[in-house]
Parts: structure tokens; sequence; C-alpha cells
């Protein structure tokens, strides 16, 4: 698997990807030596379009995207990708909009275990009193990201 950080105005990200898709995207910088560091064009790609979200110029991701879970999990992120920019959704909306209407706690699960935040926006969903929630970059990194999407909305 290739990897490839660069420092975002968010700070280091870094992004994995193999077989030309993009699987991974961490806040920070990944020091794990079982992958190459190289900028391949998909990375170059996620990024490109990563700098025009950041910039407020991109509202959707075009790449080509894969991450392992169960089929819940799957369920839930697919959902996310329903969510328009600018827009916010609680655990429970969610829950029900995939067919699962009273597992707002487990979309909560599903939502930790994305690895492939920002692109699939995990970041939109919040507590049902309208407080963030947990996000794993930190709050304040999920306060940022709604905070700009909302001003480019």
């Amino acid at each position: 698997m290739n990897k490839y950080t660069k420092l975002t105005v968010l700070g280091e990200i870094t992004i994995f990807e193999s077989d030309k898709i993009i699987r991974q995207i961490s806040y920070g910088r990944c020091e794990d030596q079982d992958h190459q560091e190289i900028l391949s064009p998909e990375i170059a790609k996620a990024f490109d379009q990563l700098d025009g979200y950041l910039a407020g110029e991109r509202k959707e991701f075009d790449l080509n995207l894969f991450q392992e879970g169960s089929d819940f999990e799957v369920a839930v992120w697919k959902g996310l990708m329903n969510i328009k920019y600018g827009q916010i959704i609680t655990y429970k909306k969610l829950a029900e909009q995939i067919g699962y209407p009273k597992a707002f706690r487990a979309v909560g699960s599903a939502l930790k275990k994305n690895k492939l935040p920002i692109v699939v926006p995990c970041h939109r969903v919040i507590a049902k009193d309208l407080k963030k929630g947990g996000y794993a970059g930190g709050i304040e990194l999920k306060h940022a990201l709604l905070g700009l999407e909302l001003k480019h909305s």
C-alpha cells in the first residue's frame, strides 16, 4: 500500500492507496514503515480534491474509495454519502434513513470506524440535542469542518 502525507490547513493528513483505490485518510503523519511514501496519481487526485474542499470550492468528491466493514457499517457509510454539503443530521435520523431506526448508538460506533473522514462525511452527524458529539480528529476539527461547509453553502 502507498501512503503520502501532506500539510493542509487542517494540519498533516496522510492518505493511503492501493490498486488505484483510496483506502484510508488519517489526521497526522503516519510513521508506519510497512507502507511506501509515494505520491501516486490517485493520492495526488485525492489531495487535489481535498484542497478544493478546504478552499470551499468543492462540495463533492469523485474518488475510487473502499473500506472494509460489516454490512451494517457499510450501510452507515453509504448513508453518510447522501448527506449534502453544509447539512447536518442526527445519529437517530441516519439510523432511520438506512433502515435501522433503533440502531442510533450502533451508527455512532460505525462512524468511529470510518477510515475515510471528510470524504465520507461523518462530521455531518450530530447528537439529537444538537451537540456535535465525538469525532476522530477531535471536536474542534469537527466544528471547523461544519463551519467551513456552512460558510460556503
